[in-house]
């Protein structure tokens, strides 16, 4: 019953037309960053209509789309810089997106980037309160190991 109640008064935040995958989902589709040659790191920023900061959220949790999907998105941004991480080569890339909150949405706890109508990186959180017009900017940082 809890369950069901929670469900019904927290709407999901969609960013254009896209698959919003629940946990159990995302093991299907998407791969969970640990362990991959992609570390992931996303930090979105709340706005009110007055431009003044009301949030900040940095996801717990990350996956992405192990497909030439990914692949292609990565190779249309251009590298930011190289960096070195224990031992290991990266190329990184930042990619910032803007959109302003439907008056529907009252809950944001998932974070997603899209490419082509497919869900390539997203992350999970516990949770945020949003309001009527607030403004939400994600920064991706995408580091790829090089071969």
């Amino acid at each position: 019953m809890k369950i069901l109640v929670l469900l019904s008064i927290i709407p999901i935040l969609v960013f254009g037309p896209q698959v919003i995958f629940g946990e159990e989902d995302l093991r299907e589709f998407l791969i969970k960053s640990d362990d991959s040659k992609h570390i992931i790191f996303a930090q979105m920023e709340i706005r009110n209509s007055s431009e003044q900061l009301v949030g900040v959220i940095i996801p717990r949790s990350y996956y992405y789309l192990d497909h030439s999907l990914t692949e292609k998105l990565l190779d249309e941004i251009p590298v930011k810089q190289r960096v070195s991480f224990d031992n290991i080569n990266y190329e990184v890339r930042e990619i910032i997106t803007e959109i302003y909150l439907q008056e529907n949405n009252h809950f944001l706890d998932r974070i997603s980037l899209t490419y082509d109508s497919n869900t390539i990186f997203y992350g999970t959180e516990l949770g945020y309160v949003i309001g009527e017009d607030d403004k939400l900017t994600t920064k991706w940082k995408i580091m790829t190991e090089l071969d």
